[in-house]
């Protein structure tokens, strides 16, 4: 997988498992045996990944190797959560 890929793609799995797992699980993973749950936690998935993709390219796409990395996960991530929370509301 490619770099810029992989790392917007685990922040956006991580995300999605996370507010899954406390809103529909009920803080259990009993989610999962619904395909319905699975249709929404695509969706989930397809936002959360373009939203973190679209940061990297015109946020970091400057930077390269860990740098990149770090600065996506010490930035990007907690900004794209809150901007998420802020958006809910």
């Amino acid at each position: 997988m490619r770099e810029d890929l992989f790392l917007p793609f685990v922040s956006a799995f991580v995300i999605v498992q996370f507010l899954f797992f406390i809103d529909e699980g009920y803080y259990s993973f009993a989610w999962m045996l619904s395909w319905g749950h699975w249709i929404v936690f695509c969706l989930y998935m397809i936002v959360f990944f373009a939203g973190q993709w679209l940061w990297c390219r015109i946020i970091f796409g400057g930077f390269t190797g860990w740098k990149k990395m770090a600065l996506m996960t010490f930035i990007a991530l907690p900004v794209s959560i809150l901007f998420f929370f802020w958006s809910v509301m």
